[in-house]
């Protein structure tokens, strides 16, 4: 499931495996099990605790933040998703003058 939370002044909190959506009063509006969500898109005006950061984090869940407008702004990726041994790979090729030509050419093809 994608979780939205498209209207200014929601927040979202985390309790006992839940994300908890709640209005500008703190009215609980919805309970979602954190299993079932697989990501969420954010307006900018959406208040996110340090709580469910974490628990977006620890659970993989990417995190989409846009504008009203509908702009996308950043995002906030889990490291479960960054593959860092690929990376270093990919840093020590980009400094090997050989290589980023072979590359060059290999897509210039």
């Amino acid at each position: 499931m994608i979780l939205y939370l498209t209207e200014p002044g929601l927040s979202l909190s985390v309790h006992e495996g839940h994300f908890l959506i709640k209005d500008s009063k703190q009215e609980l509006i919805k309970e979602v099990p954190i299993k079932l969500v697989h990501s969420i898109i954010s307006y900018t005006y959406v208040y996110i605790s340090g709580g469910a950061t974490n628990e977006i984090l620890q659970e993989g869940i990417p995190l989409l933040y846009i504008s009203v407008h509908g702009k996308v702004l950043g995002k906030l990726l889990p490291i479960k998703d960054v593959n860092v041994e690929r990376q270093r790979k990919q840093i020590g090729i980009s400094e090997d003058d050989t290589a980023c030509l072979y590359m060059s050419q290999k897509v210039i093809a």
